[in-house]
């Protein structure tokens, strides 16, 4: 990116911030609730990022972030995926079972207890978290493009300090069980 772009880019910026505290739009409660905001919106713009190839493809978010568990987490089971998703097992079940017939995971049985079933990728699956990490990862790429090289490591740096802040979190909370 050329420097009079970055400059262009820097200044627009500075503007809008300047017109949101001229507006009154920067109350101590604001920064809250718009990082609230602007977190469900790119929740939501990575969950359509990558648009289906066809109707029979479009997965649900809980199916895309049960897919990322899976791929994460092989040989996770219901209870486990359950927990991860914060939602109740019948639920993750019905879930798994649309997933399973489609032809995104598979049921295994645990070798070691046969009252013990794992879900994995099938091929299928892993195809698509393949081809969902490209696009992801190209998209990202070609979006942060536009920002000046000190604002992407910023933002990289801020984004690093939040994800430590919730794996911090999450070993913070205790277990329901």
């Amino acid at each position: 990116m050329d420097q009079s772009k970055e400059t262009q880019l820097s200044n627009e910026s500075g503007k809008k911030t300047e017109r949101a505290i001229r507006h009154g739009e920067n109350n101590s409660n604001q920064p809250d609730s718009q990082l609230a905001d602007n977190l469900l919106r790119l929740s939501h713009f990575f969950h359509t990022l990558v648009p289906p190839r066809s109707p029979e493809e479009e997965l649900s978010l809980r199916q895309v972030e049960a897919i990322e568990l899976i791929a994460a987490n092989p040989n996770i089971g219901i209870s486990g995926l359950a927990e991860c998703l914060q939602l109740a097992n019948s639920t993750v079940s019905e879930l798994v079972n649309r997933l399973v017939q489609q032809g995104y995971l598979l049921r295994e049985l645990n070798p070691d207890n046969r009252r013990e079933i794992f879900l994995t990728l099938a091929p299928k699956g892993n195809q698509y978290i393949e081809h969902r990490g490209i696009v992801v990862e190209r998209n990202l790429e070609n979006m942060l493009s536009h920002f000046p090289k000190q604002r992407r490591l910023k933002f990289l740096s801020i984004l690093s300090d939040l994800l430590d802040l919730i794996e911090l979190a999450e070993e913070e909370t205790p277990d329901d069980s």
